[in-house]
């Protein structure tokens, strides 16, 4: 599970519309920045030897809209900076830029983007190293495209897509020797197939078909993790009442190796929320999942990973904001003798200082426990944050 690191978010919200009336074409631009200031009492995520800091943020974005017509382009460049007070190689100059577009043409609609990020792995991400003098930076690229049209009166959809992710070489804590990560460098190719129909309550059927491959393989990595599969589910999304909303999404999935040590992986495959909105000032959500996922332990071709989660968010007054969340994961490694569980929860305010202005403080909290043979050390992480935001 990625870290829900629950910044306290001080956010403006406003944007620049810059109008070109000339042929019916408007551009909005918006542009924004954060600065935040946290105490971390365990940055490398560990069990024992804990290290606090103080950590420094900084993250600006440009996001650009131009709708004409049928059809909307949208692009953004964004950046992460951080700063470590005493451990300058958990430093990060994480940066991101993409765009896309989205049309109609021929009675069909159709999409297209693209996007490259320069990332810095959080150390409590479940296949980062804990044990280097510095985070992984990933480089990650993706692209998509996808078609949709009415048929029988419902939409017939179908899409492609594309990651490559290319991680860094770090260094040995302990000894200083370079720890190569090219085995983890891999790239994802998906095909869907969906239909959807219905009002009010509305259904689905797809197929999601994935290549997974990396970019080294048995002998020269330990393990040869290309695989490939599919998921067929159904889906139904439901109005219960004026305050009441669900969907859920449900099926089965499969994963097939190349590496012949590796037995075929198959699962129920979920995903699904239920909202509950009892006035205006209140919204209560509720979450679950099951999934396949990649993992870096070895001798392991995947990770069945299941998830429940709960959010609360309280406008308490015109000005004052609370949110809560508490989730709790379940993360079974296949062909291994591990088992994790991951704890998180977490609390924060929001005050409204000035039209666009507010400022939030947060507190964060995760737990990592993990049994058999192969079991991690496990971590207990809280983190206290405030941040201030703008949109100009």
């Amino acid at each position: 599970m990625r870290a829900h690191l629950f910044a306290a978010a001080i956010s403006v919200a406003a944007t620049l519309p810059l109008a070109a009336h000339a042929a019916g074409q408007d551009w909005t631009v918006g542009i924004s920045a954060t600065a935040s200031a946290q105490t971390n009492d365990n940055i490398f995520a560990v069990h024992t030897k804990q290290t606090s800091d103080t950590v420094l943020g900084f993250a600006p974005r440009i996001d650009l809209t131009h709708e004409a017509g049928a059809g909307k382009f949208a692009a953004f460049v964004d950046g992460n900076l951080t700063r470590y007070s005493s451990n300058s190689g958990e430093d990060s100059d994480d940066y991101g830029l993409g765009a896309s577009y989205r049309g109609k043409a021929n009675g069909m609609s159709f999409d297209l983007a693209a996007s490259h990020a320069l990332n810095t792995e959080s150390r409590r991400d479940k296949n980062a190293r804990r044990d280097s003098t510095e985070r992984t930076h990933d480089n990650v690229d993706n692209y998509s495209a996808g078609l949709g049209a009415d048929v029988a009166g419902g939409t017939l959809s179908g899409g492609v897509s594309y990651t490559k992710l290319d991680y860094q070489n770090v260094r040995s804590a302990k000894t200083g020797a370079v720890i190569l990560q090219d085995d983890r460098d891999h790239n994802v190719t998906g095909e869907r197939l969906a239909y959807s129909w219905g009002s009010g309550t509305s259904y689905s059927l797809s197929a999601d078909f994935t290549q997974v491959n990396y970019d080294l393989t048995a002998p020269v990595a330990k393990n040869n993790r290309d695989s490939k599969g599919y998921t067929l589910s159904a889906g139904v999304s439901q109005t219960f009442s004026k305050t009441v909303t669900g969907s859920a999404n449900i099926g089965y999935t499969t994963r097939s190796f190349k590496d012949v040590k590796f037995s075929d992986v198959s699962d129920v495959a979920l995903s699904a929320n239920l909202n509950w909105t009892p006035d205006s000032s209140t919204q209560v959500a509720l979450s679950a999942s099951r999934s396949l996922q990649e993992t870096v332990v070895p001798n392991s071709p995947v990770y069945i990973s299941s998830t429940v989660g709960a959010n609360l968010s309280r406008q308490v007054t015109e000005k004052v904001g609370v949110t809560a969340y508490v989730n709790y994961e379940w993360d079974d490694h296949q062909g291994v003798d591990r088992s994790d569980t991951v704890t998180g929860l977490g609390l924060a305010t929001s005050v409204a200082v000035a039209k666009h202005v507010s400022l939030s403080l947060a507190y964060d909290f995760s737990r990592e426990d993990s049994s058999g043979a192969l079991q991690s050390a496990g971590y207990d992480n809280s983190v206290f944050s405030a941040s201030i935001s703008a949109k100009f």
